[in-house]
């Protein structure tokens, strides 16, 4: 593993961060590889204005992985199912921080990732299949509005789309029509959702005078969630 840090008086401070991990199994006769890069970048700008992002963060990483398995050693028999594969991962992310005005706070944030596969039949070597494997994005945002200091809501709002494709080949019939469906081509699509808004009043804020309320605090929240699946 390798990480390093660049910073610079007002300039982006970047990070990067490079991972190499491989397996060996010797009764399976495979070979796990693997190589990670990691890039994150964070900025915090100097002006102060209410339309503009007070800080910035970015991040991407890349992920490969390769399974491959030792022909030489297997029999046919063992090989028979078997895939040497390579697998990429991108993901992206991103979030933004406002500050409408003092005490207040607006921070909208998107993360994406894709995974892609190539695959090659130990069997067959020049048959090669490429599909997508799976992808998962979200997008949130978390505030906090400071009209006066007893009235500070907060509300929250974020939603995250699964998509996992099928890895085997399938056949479906219906009536007297048949159709194949290769490897990748049909997906499972799983939706989330979910916000809330919370509410904390202290007594002591609005009648700073009144004893016998000093202690007295009010919470109140309301949450709603929600998904679907295809």
């Amino acid at each position: 593993t390798a990480a390093g840090t660049f910073t610079m008086n007002a300039l982006p401070k970047l990070s990067l961060n490079y991972t190499k991990s491989r397996t060996d199994y010797n009764l399976l006769q495979r070979r796990d590889d693997r190589d990670s890069y990691t890039g994150n970048m964070t900025y915090t700008s100097p002006l102060n204005f209410f339309l503009l992002p007070n800080t910035i963060s970015a991040n991407y990483s890349l992920a490969k992985n390769k399974v491959a398995y030792n022909t030489v050693e297997l029999t046919t028999t063992a090989a028979a199912g078997l895939y040497t594969t390579n697998e990429r991962t991108d993901m992206y992310g991103g979030k933004l921080g406002f500050t409408p005005w003092r005490g207040s706070s607006f921070n909208p944030g998107y993360s994406l990732q894709q995974v892609k596969e190539k695959r090659f039949n130990l069997l067959t070597p020049g048959l090669v299949e490429r599909y997508p494997k799976s992808m998962q994005q979200t997008v949130d945002f978390n505030s906090n509005f400071m009209f006066f200091t007893w009235l500070n809501p907060a509300a929250n709002y974020s939603i995250t789309t699964m998509e996992n494709n099928n890895l085997n080949t399938i056949t479906v019939t219906k009536l007297s029509t048949s159709a194949v469906f290769n490897v990748g081509e049909l997906k499972t699509v799983n939706r989330t959702a979910q916000g809330s808004v919370n509410l904390t009043l202290n007594i002591n804020d609005l009648m700073p005078r009144n004893r016998f309320l000093r202690s007295m605090i009010l919470s109140s929240s309301y949450q709603t969630q929600d998904g679907d699946s295809w």
